[in-house]
């Protein structure tokens, strides 16, 4: 039970998120996929605006101090986050390929989808991969320093840091000039860049999509 309490405690602003984006669901007047668009992006805003309070906030003592309870439960909330990106998707593409162009208001609400699905999958790995440098782990606690990442120049690392190399990854599939140094580091470098890959693609089918939509 403790240990619930603390995943609740540290992701908080998850699932914030997570409740914005059901209330929206079950109360708006929309149908169909617009109401699941509504949701998504709902639910995609108030997780980035809590992230980002959370960047300017926290510093590398911060880091340290909630690393070792952070990641505890991460794949539930990765596994949902997926889960509301998926859906999300699917929602803009049907939207997108109606028969009838949708209403302006309603390619505006698909449109905002896809960018801020794909910032909120980076935020996410960002701060798992802060989580897995300065986790307190029992490798950790037997190789004490650096855990995974080697970031030049810097011997401990800030948010800024793992936002640099998470979007990097989410945007080029490579690493950059940061070294990537242990397997479970690896783990978790690869899984992003293999979901990286395919909602990339999404984007662009969705951009194609939409570029038809506008013009018949």
């Amino acid at each position: 039970m403790e240990r619930v309490r603390n995943h609740l405690h540290h992701h908080w602003h998850f699932y914030l998120a997570a409740i914005v984006g059901g209330l929206i669901f079950m109360g708006t007047g929309l149908s169909g996929p617009l109401r699941t668009l509504a949701a998504g992006d709902g639910f995609f805003f108030v997780y980035l605006a809590a992230a980002a309070t959370a960047v300017y906030r926290i510093d590398v003592k911060g880091l340290k101090k909630s690393a070792a309870f952070e990641d505890e439960g991460i794949l539930v909330v990765i596994l949902i986050a997926l889960v509301v990106i998926g859906i999300s998707s699917l929602a803009i593409i049907t939207v997108l390929r109606e028969k009838h162009a949708p209403a302006p208001w309603a390619m505006a609400l698909a449109l905002a989808g896809a960018p801020l699905g794909w910032m909120a999958l980076h935020t996410i790995a960002t701060f798992h991969y802060a989580n897995l440098f300065y986790g307190q782990s029992g490798r950790a606690k037997a190789h004490p320093g650096p855990q995974g990442l080697a970031f030049k120049d810097t011997k401990e690392p800030g948010i800024w840091e793992f936002l640099y190399f998470a979007f990097t990854v989410g945007m080029t599939a490579q690493t950059s000039d940061t070294e990537v140094s242990n397997t479970q580091m690896r783990r978790a470098v690869l899984g992003h860049s293999v979901v990286s890959f395919f909602y990339n693609t999404a984007i662009i089918a969705m951009a194609v999509n939409a570029v038809v939509s506008a013009a018949s």
